[in-house]
């Protein structure tokens, strides 16, 4: 398995596979964690033949499905055609002979992880496992899931947009929400469960999971003038 290694923001959250680390509980399965590009050469005995490749399968949450990404080929989860795997799909980087099964969809979080304030955020989010019981014969998967587990939109709205003016929450209080969530045995144990599901879902000994990190937006190491500025339409 693979995962983009990143640090903690897209104003907080940058690479899942990096914070479950963090708070002290290893994945289940073996990870190969890169940093910067693959080498290809260092990483032949990793690597999936193109030959092997039948099937490419595409899980996660908006991140994955690519909102606002070109054309919408999905209202139901919000899948775009430009999303990072529907580019992907497309690409030299697979065989032209291969199937793609996209079951990316908004607002989906991981197996059992319940951090939600009420019924209606609980009944909004369903369960990445629900999608992975779908994949089938999958030779390579990508995954993106995590976001909403530690609550994306609530956090997007403190700390950024204001949706609900003074009503939005403090911005710090979300921070340190979402580093709680993410820190707990519980955000760890959901994300191995998750795991579990998937793995047993290749079709051979070469499948591989390929889980993605968020980018990052914003650069804090750079400049913190944006911390003091919202992008919020109510006044005051």
């Amino acid at each position: 398995m693979a995962s983009c290694y990143g640090y903690l923001f897209f104003l907080w959250l940058t690479s899942i596979v990096s914070m479950v680390f963090a708070g002290g509980k290893p994945f289940n399965h073996k990870l190969c964690i890169h940093t910067d590009q693959i080498n290809v050469e260092e990483n032949a005995g990793r690597l999936v033949p193109l030959t092997q490749i039948k099937k490419y399968v595409a899980l996660g949450d908006s991140y994955a499905a690519g909102v606002g990404a070109g054309p919408e080929i999905s209202s139901e989860c919000w899948q775009f055609a430009d999303s990072y795997p529907g580019l992907l799909n497309r690409s030299s980087l697979l065989p032209e002979a291969h199937e793609f099964q996209f079951l990316a969809c908004s607002g989906v979080r991981m197996l059992g992880l319940d951090t939600y304030t009420n019924r209606a955020e609980r009944k909004l989010h369903r369960s990445v496992a629900e999608y992975i019981e779908k994949v089938e014969n999958a030779s390579v998967a990508t995954l993106s899931i995590g976001g909403n587990d530690v609550g994306f939109f609530n956090l997007l709205n403190a700390c950024i947009y204001n949706f609900y003016g003074p009503f939005s929450g403090s911005c710090e209080d979300r921070l340190d929400f979402a580093s709680a969530v993410i820190a707990s045995s519980q955000f760890a144990d959901g994300y191995n469960a998750m795991l579990d599901l998937l793995v047993e879902k290749g079709d051979s000994p070469s499948f591989r999971v390929l889980a993605t990190g968020y980018s990052a937006f914003f650069d804090d190491a750079l400049t913190k003038d944006c911390n003091e500025h919202t992008l919020s339409y109510w006044p005051g």
